[in-house]
């Protein structure tokens, strides 16, 4: 239990404990049963219908007509089903990136000559991924607090740059980035240096470099 306060309130703690006695279950478990309890909240409380004339209203401001009507043709499939499986495919994509950027820490820092184990790694990125749980708590709070469930699909994120900075971005991937992210992107630098002994200039383009190009991809093709 200490572990979850020490993510917020005492991260070199937590990456000091998690190199001593690495775990993931606890965090994995917390995360998933936080996702799922989001999603049920989306379901059964937000008026389904306006939150998809929101999301082809913003779509067709940003997207290009191939992605504009492959939404239309979605939306036409069933609007509760499309969020329904749109939450199960985020449970799925969570355990997937766990998985993934552990792999990657791992291969990296063996490279460089760390003996850290992939079992670490997967325990930091696990414990750094709750400050996810923020996000999750302010989107279960706009779902609860919009007025008989007429959430739109930017609101539905209040973290996101869009929202907090008042301003519309041309590319979605952009609009809907998540603030949170830096936060979880500052703790594996900080950990990838700890555990690495590498200089910070190395930590931080370890942790930025795939997350750039995977931000990259969505801008390339939206021109």
């Amino acid at each position: 239990m200490k572990r979850f306060v020490y993510v917020f309130s005492a991260p070199i703690v937590l990456i000091d404990g998690i190199r001593d006695k690495p775990s993931f279950w606890p965090p994995f478990i917390a995360m998933l049963l936080l996702h799922i309890v989001v999603g049920l909240l989306h379901v059964t409380l937000v008026d389904h219908e306006y939150y998809f004339a929101d999301l082809v209203s913003d779509l067709g401001r940003r997207a290009s007509q191939d992605q504009f009507e492959i939404t239309q043709q979605s939306l036409e499939w069933g609007g509760i089903t499309m969020i329904v499986v749109g939450h199960a495919g985020v449970l799925f994509f969570y355990a997937f990136f766990i998985l993934l950027s552990a792999g990657y820490f791992a291969l990296v820092a063996k490279i460089g000559g760390s003996s850290v184990s992939f079992r670490h790694w997967l325990s930091v990125v696990g414990w750094v991924s709750v400050i996810g749980a923020i996000s999750l708590l302010a989107r279960a709070v706009a779902i609860i607090g919009a007025p008989d469930g007429r959430l739109g699909f930017p609101e539905a994120n209040p973290l996101s740059l869009s929202n907090l900075s008042g301003r519309e971005f041309q590319t979605l991937a952009v609009a809907q980035f998540d603030i949170t992210n830096t936060w979880r992107w500052a703790l594996l630098c900080l950990a990838y240096k700890r555990w690495t002994n590498a200089s910070w200039i190395l930590s931080i383009a370890t942790v930025l470099i795939p997350i750039l190009l995977l931000y990259s991809i969505p801008i390339i093709f939206a021109f």
